[in-house]
């Protein structure tokens, strides 16, 4: 057993900090508000003069209402970041140290005190 008896608890926490100021800035991207399917027709062989033979039809969608679409975000102007260290303790006194174990558990099952094990020491 060691007589050095720890009646303090030391410990620090680094705390990390950020402040930014920016300005409000407008503007627009673009999307699609409404789209068609359309169909078109594809050569699939052609003869040896470069005529074609045989056709496919296929489908493709476009957009034909295309729209500009208003947002606002912040335009960082100013950032700051910095760290602080926090040093804490807390203190204690130890009045009784318990200790448990499988034999001293069955004990106080059998004779029925109820502490379920648990010895002061």
């Amino acid at each position: 057993m060691t007589s050095n008896v720890r009646k303090r608890n030391d410990w620090q926490e680094k705390w990390e900090w950020y402040e930014q100021r920016g300005v409000v800035r407008s503007s627009t991207y673009k999307r699609c508000f409404k789209e068609e399917t359309r169909t078109g027709t594809r050569c699939v062989e052609r003869d040896e003069d470069g005529r074609c033979i045989d056709r496919e039809d296929y489908t493709y969608t476009v957009c034909v209402d295309w729209r500009d679409v208003p947002y606002e975000y912040c335009e960082v102007t100013y950032r700051k970041e910095w760290s602080e260290i926090h040093d804490y303790y807390e203190t204690f006194e130890i009045q009784d140290v318990l200790f448990r174990s499988k034999y001293t558990t069955d004990i106080d099952k059998r004779d029925g005190k109820g502490k379920n094990g648990w010895v002061s020491v």
